[in-house]
């Protein structure tokens, strides 16, 4: 019940700011935040910078002081870590499936401003539902912890983003390696190039979007369905992994 009165009063405060002051309606987006209009500019940064999106739903022409100072908020705390980009509270459909279904969650919450952060790959990494005041910076921060941990610089390869992938195995396999990393990176949405290989060798040159041991983890996952898979330490811009077949298997 006092949820629900504390949510009457605010919009109840946000209605009469815009009663009071209706000349001065809405706030200025920055300067660093892109619009939804220049979203191939925005991954097109977050690529160089090997850093993820942070969309951040708002009204830019609302003077709700509670959905200003939020959003000035996001703005501010997001910026060293991700690329931002504004997303107006009417067009959620244009975004991308993936992230369009984060802002729509129960976890996103009902109210703007709220922002998801997303990899390149669509992988959302956090959602920041609305709040007030210190309340609205523990839940910034909170979610900065959880992109560091997943995503951090430190895991990042030092060869400007991108990885060096090599998968061994001995004797015939089947399905054949090549083929099957292939397909993985097609429906991962991983850029990676096929380097010269040979017997029991295949190698690609891996653009990294966010870190070596998520790339590992998702790589390790949809090889075990098929292969024995050992191997798979991210050390020094290099990731192997090694293929044995599965018991059972009549591959040699």
């Amino acid at each position: 019940m006092l949820h629900r009165i504390w949510f009457i009063f605010l919009g109840l405060g946000c209605l009469l700011g815009l009663m009071a002051h209706p000349a001065h309606a809405g706030f200025r987006i920055p300067a660093h935040v892109h619009e939804m209009s220049s979203l191939d500019k925005a991954q097109g940064e977050a690529r160089k910078q090997r850093k993820p999106i942070a969309y951040i739903m708002t009204n830019k022409t609302s003077s709700c002081g509670l959905c200003r100072r939020a959003s000035q908020a996001l703005f501010n705390r997001l910026k060293r870590d991700c690329i931002l980009v504004y997303v107006d509270h009417t067009n959620v459909a244009r975004l991308s499936g993936v992230v369009a279904r984060a802002m729509r969650s129960t976890e996103a919450g009902r109210f703007i401003p709220k922002a998801v952060i997303a990899t390149l790959n669509g992988e959302v990494l956090a959602t920041i539902p609305f709040a007030r005041g210190p309340k609205h910076v523990s839940l910034i921060r909170a979610a900065l912890a959880k992109v560091a941990k997943r995503v951090g610089p430190k895991n990042q390869s030092r060869d400007g983003g991108q990885l060096s992938l090599a998968l061994r195995w001995k004797g015939n396999l089947s399905p054949m390696p090549l083929l099957v990393a292939t397909r993985f990176f097609q429906r991962s949405g991983f850029k990676a190039e096929s380097q010269t290989g040979g017997p029991g060798l295949c190698r690609y040159k891996v653009q990294l979007d966010y870190s070596c041991e998520r790339l590992s983890s998702m790589l390790r996952q949809y090889l075990q369905s098929r292969y024995g898979v050992s191997g798979g330490v991210c050390k020094g811009g290099s990731l192997t992994f090694r293929l044995t077949p599965l018991p059972g298997d009549a591959s040699r």
